[in-house]
């Protein structure tokens, strides 16, 4: 399927009589929301061809009349899905954070109270020798308890994680909809007409993720792992042997 620079959006036409809905984001990837892999999609892979538009190896996309625009659909198909794994990650991170905030914070408070509990279950004799010793460090605990009750809020990890989950679901939503595109390209387009209206479709799904504001940050290694997995699930044949 024909190559997609990083940074570009195919130009998708949609119907004369339907508004043109949100679309890509102007100006290039790095800044909306949507995340590109350093390299373009492999679009070689299975298909057997070479160079910018390969030859597909499944017999009926080498004839199929609607080939062309269905290239850069499923090429914003594969992008959505990396862009949902990748925020992903950010998520999953952002929670573990918090979570280990909280043990944190709870493991202080707990073991505060065990330290002042602990002695009024022994004897006169043997808690006053102690009391001293016992009473600043639950102070300390407590202090270090509070402080960091404070201090992790700052920190934005409930926001981080409000905002990457939103990001999931709208890119989750994204991708079921351009696959939805995509069957519809692939089997029911009968006109150009219909054809029209699968890309507008398709392009509205992804400008509406690429509208939310940008979160995270540009890791190479992981864009890497994640533009890997992505190939790896969803070849350039996809398409057509899967849909």
């Amino acid at each position: 399927m024909p190559q997609i620079q990083e940074g570009s959006t195919p130009a998708l036409t949609a119907p004369a009589t339907m508004p043109a809905g949100p679309g890509p984001v102007p100006g290039t990837l790095a800044t909306a929301a949507a995340i590109a892999p350093a390299a373009p999609f492999d679009v070689q892979g299975t298909t057997g061809g070479s160079g910018a538009n390969p030859a597909p190896a499944v017999p009926q996309a080498q004839t199929h009349p609607y080939f062309d625009r269905i290239a850069p659909v499923f090429y914003n198909y594969r992008l959505t899905d990396f862009n949902r794994r990748y925020h992903i990650v950010f998520l999953e991170r952002a929670r573990r954070k918090s979570l280990c905030a909280q043990i944190i914070i709870g493991a202080l408070g707990v073991i505060a109270v065990a330290i002042l509990s602990f002695p009024a279950a022994l004897s006169d004799e043997a808690v006053l020798p102690w009391v001293h010793r016992v009473n600043p460090v639950a102070a300390v605990l407590s202090v270090l308890a509070f402080i960091a009750a404070v201090i992790v809020p700052m920190f934005g990890w409930d926001k981080e994680i409000d905002d990457f989950t939103t990001h999931v679901h709208a890119w989750h939503f994204a991708e079921n909809q351009i696959e939805a595109a995509l069957r519809f390209l692939i089997h029911d387009a009968k006109n150009d007409r219909d054809a029209e209206l699968g890309v507008w479709s398709a392009n509205t799904a992804f400008g509406t993720a690429t509208s939310l504001p940008q979160v995270g940050q540009r890791e190479p290694a992981l864009s890497k792992t994640i533009k890997d997995a992505v190939e790896k699930a969803i070849p350039p044949d996809y398409p057509w042997v899967a849909l």
